[in-house]
């Protein structure tokens, strides 16, 4: 499946929760807390091809929900514009995240990076846009997914420009972000 999205630094978390009920989006998925572990080779071949393999462990009130693989890589007919970030994403819910690490290591793939955040998804009622609301360590972003222009148009809605929009992975912010110095891991 393509995915287009965008990310958008935001300052306020509750605030921008109620702007986003405000404008007709429901939420699908409670505050949730995400634990994610990036695998790749020693020499880092997934990175520099532009692919992605994470294992995505979610729980709410310190009991584990469920366990995402996620496979990313550039899309085959790229959007027309760089504005956006767009990849090629397959998931499947998993049973046996030991299993899976354990596979894993076995095709040369270690860990590479491990973020945590807390997230909340919301859905448009009438059109296929996903809204998250994620709290990091490094900052709050919410990431706007689905066609360019409801991108744009979504992000209007919720007070921004194209001026705002971010197509870095949360790899990237961290790296960026003066924390970086203390941990390669970016966790609570």
């Amino acid at each position: 499946m393509l995915e287009i999205e965008v990310k958008l630094e935001i300052d306020d978390i509750d605030g921008m929760r109620q702007i986003i009920l405000k404008n007709g989006f429901k939420s699908v998925s409670p505050y949730t807390f995400e634990h994610n572990t990036i695998y790749d080779t020693a020499d880092r071949q997934m990175k520099k091809k532009g692919c992605l393999i994470r294992l995505r462990k979610k729980s709410i009130k310190n009991r584990e929900e469920n366990c995402i693989l996620t496979v990313k890589r550039p899309p085959s007919v790229p959007v027309p514009s760089s504005q956006y970030k767009s990849r090629e994403e397959i998931e499947s819910k998993i049973s046996n995240p030991e299993a899976i690490t354990a596979l894993l290591h076995e095709m040369q793939l270690d860990v590479f990076f491990i973020y945590e955040k807390y997230r909340e998804v919301f859905k448009g009622i009438d059109l296929p846009i996903i809204i998250t609301l994620d709290h990091t360590p490094i900052g709050n972003y919410i990431e706007i997914e689905s066609s360019p222009e409801l991108i744009d148009q979504t992000a209007i809605k919720l007070g921004f420009s194209k001026d705002h929009y971010l197509t870095d992975t949360y790899y990237d912010l961290f790296f960026k972000h003066p924390k970086s110095k203390e941990n390669r891991f970016m966790q609570f």
